[in-house]
């Protein structure tokens, strides 16, 4: 069952684990950007940062750790904005619009944990929320109309949620999803992106503005994570054909429901392929792990091209992608030789 207070986007989860809370050296910060031609960052006493999201203003947004877990916002010159909800203990930080509005999740207790959502306006302004009977609630995305979805626990299960500007909430559930639902990406039509869970394992799904929800896997998928869509209705993301001995492929659905999977540099020994993002051009990012050419379990960074063309970038590095702006900018986070964490934006 799928639960809000541990529910993480994959490249997040894979890449920002507690045991690698290292602080960063500035010297090998500074000649890593002059020979990647990156442009790293970290919010002020963070020993690891985390961007999770990236705008077609190129705003990036987040969440990093210090002595606890903090929100900011990155503006495209550079400047970091550090915030948290009213009363946060914790907080964690999942989407931003084009309108610079952020949405994310918070804790009030470091050791009671319970998750509240919040969205934090451009201005500043946070406003907190739960869905009725939640016991933990996290938002996940937010389209340019102001439209949230995430998903929440409640003593029946989980399920997923739809928020209207007017903060109306309806409550998505994919039938027989015995292991919850979790919606995490919307687009400007109101499309949704997510997975469930159910006795055969997990499947994603799409759910159009009037409703109507459809489900679907890669062909021989077992387990799968949705993680983005864009203006055409197209998700990305990926998935295994075999959960005790995974090996991860990513994939994309277009809106007439035809599914293609890819691997990044196959031909190179790739080990992993995880689809993060996909803009409105149809550029998908994401990272790859491989051997010999790169070190075991050093993950790159790739570009995939709506014809097919894969770009990598970050060799000897080890780079986790989280978002691609329509720019064609990506971020998301480096780990340097210490194995500490750095945000990162590479404007192609």
């Amino acid at each position: 069952m799928f639960n809000a207070a541990t529910h993480l986007q994959s490249a997040v989860s894979r890449a920002f684990s507690p045991t690698n809370i290292i602080s960063a050296p500035a010297l090998l910060l500074a000649a890593t950007i002059g020979a990647y031609g990156q442009e790293f960052f970290d919010p002020p006493n963070s020993n690891y940062t985390s961007p999770t999201s990236i705008n077609s203003k190129n705003q990036i947004a987040g969440y990093f750790h210090d002595t606890s877990y903090h929100g900011f916002v990155r503006a495209p010159h550079g400047a970091i904005t550090v915030f948290d909800p009213p009363n946060s203990a914790m907080t964690w930080v999942f989407g931003i619009n084009d309108g610079g509005t952020i949405v994310g999740e918070f804790s009030e207790s470091v050791d009671n944990v319970v998750m509240h959502g919040f969205e934090r306006a451009y201005d500043g302004t946070i406003t907190t929320f739960d869905p009725g009977g939640s016991t933990n609630t996290m938002a996940s995305a937010i389209n340019d109309s102001g439209s949230i979805v995430g998903n929440f626990d409640d003593t029946n299960g989980g399920h997923g949620f739809l928020r209207s500007t007017d903060g109306t909430f309806t409550t998505i559930d994919v039938p027989n999803a015995t292991g919850g639902t979790a919606p995490v990406c919307i687009n400007a039509s109101g499309t949704i992106g997510g997975y469930y869970g159910d006795a055969q394992g997990e499947h994603g799904f799409v759910r159009t503005s009037d409703g109507t929800i459809t489900a679907f896997d890669p062909s021989g998928s077992v387990e799968i994570f949705v993680t983005g869509i864009n203006s055409d209705g197209t998700i990305v993301g990926s998935f295994t054909e075999n959960a005790s001995n995974a090996t991860w492929h990513g994939f994309l659905r277009t809106s007439d429901g035809t599914i293609t999977t890819f691997d990044a540099n196959k031909s190179r020994t790739t080990l992993d392929t995880y689809a993060e993002s996909i803009n409105d051009k149809g550029l998908i990012a994401g990272d790859y792990y491989c051997f010999g050419h790169c070190g075991p379990g050093s993950p790159r960074g790739f570009v995939r091209a709506a014809d097919g063309t894969v770009n990598t970038f970050g060799r000897h590095m080890g780079i986790f992608v989280t978002g691609i702006s329509n720019s064609k900018a990506t971020t998301g986070a480096y780990e340097d030789s210490k194995k500490a964490y750095h945000g990162f934006i590479w404007v192609r």
